[in-house]
């Protein structure tokens, strides 16, 4: 049974024409049921365009099986997810594809400024797929990350990674976390967001 129903998969179709260049779907699964359903959707998110590939990355890079990168080939831009972004996070996927390929995100030139006066960072965001808040901060950091790849983001799911979360401490999603600490929680915009990993800078540089 495909995990993407017939609407859903006419409609993703639609939105994909609007893909620049293309991308590839970098998947580091192991045997786990979770990592088989990961490879199904990007299985079925790449039988809606030619532009679309997916390959199997080396394991042994990554922390979390199963999990994923959308991925340039020709700029090396990517970000990342881990577990299935379905429910409200199959819109993040979509975007993060049309952002990776070249679609130009909807932002203002004083908010790309100010994007691209962040340093580095890595960050991460735990959500789940039932979360109506966890949408708009995982978009904005793909956004953030794919104007500036200093800012490193990969989105994960928290039920695939209950230890994970369980260790940190996450009581409410969205959580977004840098160095084991927690730097947001709850709803941000893209302009919050910013601020608040310019502000990370300013603290580690008066420490």
């Amino acid at each position: 049974m495909s995990l993407l129903d017939s609407n859903l998969t006419t409609q993703l179709a639609g939105l994909l024409t609007k893909m620049v260049n293309p991308i590839n779907l970098v998947a580091y699964v192991d045997s786990s049921k979770n990592s088989q359903k990961v490879i199904e959707l990007l299985n079925e998110v790449a039988d809606q365009s030619s532009k679309i590939t997916v390959i199997e990355g080396d394991k042994s890079r990554v922390n979390r099986k199963p999990s994923f990168a959308v991925l340039n080939p020709q700029t090396n831009v990517s970000v990342s997810f881990a577990g299935l972004p379905l429910g409200h996070e199959f819109s993040s996927l979509v975007l993060a594809i049309l952002q990776v390929s070249g679609y130009a995100p909807k932002i203002s030139d004083g908010q790309r400024k100010a994007i691209l006066s962040i340093g580095s960072h890595e960050v991460t965001t735990y959500m789940s797929v039932t979360c109506i808040n966890c949408p708009e901060v995982v978009q904005s950091l793909n956004t953030i990350s794919i104007i500036n790849p200093k800012v490193k983001h990969i989105a994960v799911e928290g039920s695939a990674f209950k230890d994970e979360v369980d260790s940190l401490g996450v009581m409410s999603v969205p959580a977004v976390f840098e160095n084991g600490k927690m730097i947001s929680s709850g709803r941000s915009s893209i302009d919050e967001l910013v601020a608040i990993l310019l502000s990370q800078e300013e603290n580690s540089d008066s420490s």
